[in-house]
């Protein structure tokens, strides 16, 4: 965690009378109002006391800012990204309660309205539809995203739960979310003898596991 943490150390009889249990850890953010978390453990190791800061440090949900990708980044974290119409509690109040599940794993960051609209297009989302949700692996401008395709596309996410974020977002810490790839509308109207167009989304069905051969020819600009 070098340059990403600050740590301080104390050392005395005073300090291992109060915690007996060492090491001991008090982890505490930036500021005078700050609050501490304290852990302890006799048998800490590096990496589980790195786990325990990671999740202790970085927020469970923060509104988006272009400034917070780095912290995220420097401990690799993916997020949960949450686009919203506006920020009231009741708008808040389903992924506030996602977000303490998936507290330190998947971190929800949520944007609010046209503030962030442009970052719509990472997803394949459309804009003036709320909410809308996915995760992403980082935030470089070039990293992966993964949306969350409601169960009706004119429902939308209406009605969304806490349960059902939770689980897109195990789903998605499992690898079993397939990621974002732009693609035109699947054609329709092909009749047999003609040529076929096969497009992104239909790349799977129609050449990876299609039942028939096929010669591909790809055409660029």
């Amino acid at each position: 965690l070098r340059s990403e943490v600050a740590f301080g150390a104390a050392f005395g009889e005073d300090l291992s009378a109060e915690r007996p249990q060492l090491p001991w850890l008090l982890v505490q953010g930036v500021g005078a109002e700050a609050s501490g978390v304290e852990y302890g453990s006799a048998k800490a190791s590096a990496a589980s006391t790195s786990e325990h800061i990671k999740k202790e440090l970085i927020p469970a949900i923060q509104k988006y800012d272009y400034s917070i990708g780095d912290a995220y980044d420097a401990f690799k974290l993916p997020t949960l990204q949450v686009f919203v119409e506006d920020e009231k509690l009741e708008t808040l109040a389903v992924f506030e309660e996602a977000a303490k599940a998936l507290k330190g794993r998947l971190p929800l960051v949520y944007n609010v309205g046209s503030e962030n609209d442009y970052r719509l297009d990472n997803f394949g989302f459309s804009k003036g539809t709320y909410p809308q949700i996915g995760a992403q692996a980082s935030f470089a401008y070039d990293a992966e995203t993964f949306p969350f395709a409601p169960a009706s596309a004119e429902e939308g996410h209406k009605g969304l739960t806490a349960a059902a974020l939770v689980e897109f977002g195990e789903k998605y810490l499992k690898g079993e979310v397939d990621a974002f790839r732009k693609s035109e509308e699947a054609p329709t109207g092909w009749e047999r003898g003609s040529i076929k167009k096969i497009v992104h989304s239909t790349l799977d069905a129609e050449v990876v596991n299609g039942k028939e051969d096929l010669l591909v020819a790809v055409m660029t600009e």
